[in-house]
């Protein structure tokens, strides 16, 4: 079989707080291959997010600690880059659609100027070229008037385009692993429904 794309392996992680040491993940292990999709099931306070953000490198420091355990992507540990070398794969090849869409996205910048700024950062495109990539995503995840959303500002959108605008702006640089965490929260059904078709569809073209 080939090898997964991605692989946990006895991943351990705990939380120092005022009330003493937390347990958040215990030795947490599974594999995804590419083109699989994997849902992460379980009761508010499990660990799902923390899961998340230890595999993005997110965990805020120096609360969390890595008790043990391993986090391989496509052949590499994580655990053992350097920040810098996370930051270039993060919101590359890995990237994450986050629960709350307003807390996630910059309120004193454009939707466009954070569209913009992956395609920049990491494939190097002109400025220029980015902003019209980033009107074409809009566009791809479901949103009309781009051109207008572009220069509107996070407060100005909904709950359900904010959620689309995050989709758009993970898949910006087509990363071979998309990490969705609970991104129907706080959505109407009709709206939790798109959002899912949106992902699976953006699955089956990568």
């Amino acid at each position: 079989m080939n090898r997964p794309l991605l692989a946990f392996n006895q991943l351990s992680v705990a939380f120092n707080g005022e009330q003493g040491r937390v347990q958040a993940v215990q030795q947490l292990s599974f594999e995804l291959h590419a083109g699989q999709t994997l849902g992460v099931v379980g009761e508010s306070g499990c660990g799902k997010s923390v899961t998340a953000m230890a595999l993005m490198g997110l965990l805020p420091q120096p609360l969390a600690q890595i008790d043990g355990g391993e986090i391989h992507f496509d052949g590499q540990d994580l655990l053992k880059l350097r920040p810098q070398q996370m930051a270039d794969l993060r919101g590359n090849r890995l990237a994450m659609i986050f629960q709350e869409p307003m807390s996630a996205l910059n309120p004193v910048l454009t939707i466009g100027e954070q569209l913009v700024e992956p395609l920049i950062r990491h494939r190097g495109t002109s400025p220029k070229a980015a902003w019209r990539e980033a009107t074409a995503l809009i566009t791809e995840v479901g949103l009309a008037r781009a051109e207008q959303l572009m220069t509107s500002y996070p407060h100005q959108l909904s709950g359900g385009m904010l959620q689309r605008i995050m989709i758009a702006m993970a898949i910006s640089c087509r990363p071979a692993l998309l990490i969705a965490d609970e991104p129907t929260t706080a959505l109407d059904v009709t709206v939790q429904a798109q959002i899912l078709a949106l992902l699976r569809e953006q699955t089956r073209k990568k």
